[in-house]
């Protein structure tokens, strides 16, 4: 995820998340990675959350080069 994030132009950065994602329960059996979209205001998991059309697609794609990468290993 970290080159795909390099390759698209994005600076990859690691963060702990204290909140309890699935990727707690996951990471116990595998790796795991997870992508944030930006937000407006960094409001997050709040109905006033908005993030733009391009902060989505920028995940997404990066989400898609990430599959593939894993699909070509």
């Amino acid at each position: 995820m970290e080159d795909a994030c390099q390759d698209l132009g994005f600076e990859p950065f690691r963060i702990v998340s204290g909140a309890g994602h699935d990727a707690m329960i996951m990471s116990n059996i595998t790796d795991v990675g997870m992508i944030f979209v930006r937000s407006k205001d960094g409001i997050s998991h709040n109905p006033k959350e908005w993030s733009s059309k391009e902060d989505i697609a920028d995940g997404v794609n990066l989400l898609m080069q990430t599959i593939i990468r894993l699909a070509s290993e």
